[in-house]
């Protein structure tokens, strides 16, 4: 805490703010959601009072996030609005990104598609016109994980593979192998169990370089419970 007090004592409002949000974010690491807005509120409260637009997003922001843990949608949605509205105004496009993708996550936990849908599809606008091929490919998968909730999975597999097709121009492994479990979900949702059963094991040969325990995991059983379903049950058997 040694940088808040000396930040108090100097009337550096600025370290003062930056010092609030730091032990904001720590305690939100540690699950200790109310203390975590208890400092990003203190933070607020010189805010209020001085011009400092993106000191003033970045608390917002981790606030939404904050709340969002906490399963409040409601405040963190007002939260992500207000750090939008200052992207907005001062027309910082990474930041207005992030707002919108953020958005869109939210309103699908809602079940609220159509409002997802407008946000996310803002984003990509976005990392579109910035040749930010991470962010499309996340704001991509995102909106194939809309229409699958919505149950048009035809359009969901649209999205997941424009998210592939982006993805293998990445160095991301991990992004891609994510796309290729959801892939093979999708698949398998449309009666396309070969498709299925390749794309989960693309995902499954990622994971396992990466060490990645619960992507092996995860890969596993949802490899496991397609053949169950297809009544190969020694074939899932052996996958264990």
């Amino acid at each position: 805490r040694w940088l808040l007090s000396e930040s108090e004592e100097s009337k550096f409002k600025q370290g003062t703010i930056g010092s609030y949000r730091l032990i904001g974010l720590t305690k939100r690491v540690q699950g200790e959601y109310d203390s975590a807005l208890f400092y990003f509120k203190s933070a607020e409260n010189i805010l209020r009072e001085n011009n400092f637009p993106m000191e003033q997003a970045e608390v917002y922001n981790a606030m939404a996030i904050t709340y969002e843990s906490k399963d409040d949608f409601s405040n963190s949605i007002k939260y992500q609005i207000k750090a939008l509205e200052i992207f907005e105004k001062n027309n910082i496009k990474s930041g207005m990104a992030d707002c919108y993708g953020n958005l869109g996550i939210l309103y699908l936990n809602q079940n609220l598609f159509d409002e997802s849908l407008k946000n996310q599809e803002k984003a990509l606008e976005i990392f579109k016109a910035a040749g930010n091929i991470d962010g499309q490919i996340n704001t991509n998968s995102n909106i194939a994980i809309v229409y699958a909730n919505k149950g048009d999975l035809k359009k969901a597999l649209d999205y997941f593979l424009m998210a592939e097709r982006l993805a293998e121009t990445s160095e991301n492994a991990f992004s891609k192998a994510s796309i290729y479990t959801n892939i093979g979900l999708i698949y398998y949702d449309l009666k396309k169990t070969d498709l299925s059963i390749k794309y989960q094991q693309r995902a499954l040969k990622i994971f396992k370089e990466l060490s990645d325990d619960q992507g092996i995991s995860v890969t596993l059983l949802n490899m496991g419970d397609i053949l169950l379903k297809e009544g190969k049950s020694d074939e899932a058997i052996d996958l264990f």
